[in-house]
């Protein structure tokens, strides 16, 4: 299965091993499309692209890392913080280690 379906200790290890490999990688600040490539460039293909984004979620939860967006908040009359992880010509995700 993919990442968070089940719960047994072999994708809890995954998603921590995966983890490693992040802060491993993230040197520098990057925008999220190139620290993927750069990623698998790098350690091969270890993980499918939406582990390294579920983990990435985790990782921002835990403030493990940084994820700065551009937009940084929604439109309109009540403003929130945006939570995207897709990148287009309006949406810029920068991430680096915190």
């Amino acid at each position: 299965g993919t990442l968070f379906e089940e719960n047994d200790d072999n994708e809890i290890v995954e998603t921590e091993l995966i983890g490693k490999l992040i802060i491993n990688e993230l040197q520098i600040k990057k925008h999220l499309k190139n620290f993927i490539v750069d990623f698998l460039n790098d350690k091969g293909m270890v993980c499918k692209v939406s582990d390294i984004i579920e983990t990435l979620k985790v990782m921002e939860k835990q403030e493990k890392i940084v994820v700065e967006r551009t937009p940084a908040v929604t439109q309109g009359l009540n403003p929130r913080p945006t939570r995207f992880w897709e990148e287009d010509k309006n949406h810029k995700i920068m991430i680096s280690r915190k």
